[in-house]
């Protein structure tokens, strides 16, 4: 055989030879080779950065409605104090944020007009004594036959008339909460107290000791905290999802990390046509109601909707581009962990956790501290 042949004959052999080998591996050298797609971490390192393994667990997730409103009291839980008549302030009882029962006696004013009023009253009662003798006298001698109908006509118009008078002035004091035997007897009182009408907290105080004030001038403001409510605006477009007994989550802008909870209880009927919003009124459960504030905004989400599903907490997640990946435990050997990246399929977030759509079977999650990978 000639020299060229046979050297092209062992360069065949040589080069079937290199390509068995190329593509029959050991094992352990296959087994190696996989190691460069895990992230390897020392059981120094897991314990460092407070990584931390789980399982997809079952969540609640809740369909909501985000919207803003304000913590507000009703008509009825609130009230605008003031006097019934002008006068001067003479000493006041309270200071804002003090709690004040109904009937509590917030200031005192001094008035002219109170004065003028009473005596008015004990006149009216004279009169009426002195009209009430003629209009019975009268009366009984039309009975008999010797009086005239038109002077009883007469006498009966005043008597009503001055009777209707003392009914009236009788009525302003009582207003005034003064005690009408002791104005009777003589004893005019100089001054007379604002009284307040609900029991509650005082939210607002405008009266000046010494200040002139006239009638009907808005001095105190109270408000019934126990009857504290929210009002929330809701979206036009969202009106169809709400029903009344819906579970309210909500946040006031001076307790952000606090989650308050309240029951829509009401729901509106009319759309303002500037916001396109609805006006919707909710129940504050009843502990709540004494840390809240009158008044306060609030940012709220109204459940809709409900799913039991399982998914994981958001820090257990990666985002890259618009995939979302996790971090599973493969194995682990002499105090290292192999972790494996693995591409996962979300739905629903809802407090800090999002659904797993697929897959569903993995375990051993790196759950907490993934940002750290």
């Amino acid at each position: 055989m000639k020299p060229f042949a046979i050297l092209s004959s062992l360069a065949i052999i040589l080069t079937l030879i290199f390509l068995g080998c190329s593509q029959t591996k050991n094992p352990e050298e296959e087994a190696d080779s996989s190691n460069t797609q895990f992230t390897e971490v020392t059981q120094q390192q897991f314990e460092a950065t407070g990584m931390k393994t789980g399982k997809l667990m079952n969540i609640v997730f809740n369909e909501t409605i985000t919207c803003n409103g304000y913590i507000n009291a009703p008509a009825n839980g609130k009230a605008q104090v003031s006097s019934s008549l002008g006068g001067i302030i003479e000493n006041i009882r309270f200071r804002p944020g003090e709690k004040v029962q109904k009937g509590s006696v917030l200031c005192r004013v001094s008035s002219q007009e109170l004065i003028v009023l009473q005596q008015n009253y004990v006149q009216s009662i004279a009169e009426f004594k002195q009209a009430e003798s003629e209009y019975k006298r009268s009366k009984a001698l039309f009975k008999e036959n010797i009086g005239s109908e038109k002077n009883l006509i007469n006498k009966e118009s005043y008597y009503k008339s001055i009777l209707a008078q003392k009914q009236s002035l009788a009525l302003q004091l009582k207003r005034l909460n003064l005690n009408l035997n002791e104005i009777e007897k003589g004893n005019f009182y100089e001054s007379f107290p604002v009284i307040a009408p609900i029991s509650g907290y005082i939210t607002k105080q405008e009266a000046v000791l010494g200040q002139f004030i006239s009638q009907e001038q808005p001095l105190v403001e109270i408000v019934n905290t126990n009857q504290l409510q929210l009002e929330l605006a809701v979206f036009e477009k969202d009106f169809a999802k709400l029903k009344t007994g819906q579970k309210i989550i909500y946040k006031t802008l001076g307790e952000q990390s606090t989650n308050y909870e309240a029951t829509l209880v009401s729901i509106g009927k009319s759309i303002n046509q500037a916001s396109k919003n609805i006006q919707c009124i909710a129940k504050i459960n009843e502990s709540e109601k004494r840390d809240l504030i009158n008044r306060s905004f609030v940012e709220a989400k109204i459940i809709v909707n409900q799913k039991e599903s399982l998914g994981l907490p958001k820090e257990a997640l990666l985002k890259s581009g618009n995939e979302y990946f996790v971090f599973v435990v493969a194995k682990k050997e002499q105090g290292v962990y192999f972790l494996s990246k693995q591409k996962v399929r979300i739905g629903k977030t809802s407090d800090g956790f999002i659904e797993i759509l697929s897959p569903k079977d993995i375990k051993n999650i790196v759950i907490k501290g993934t940002y750290n990978l």
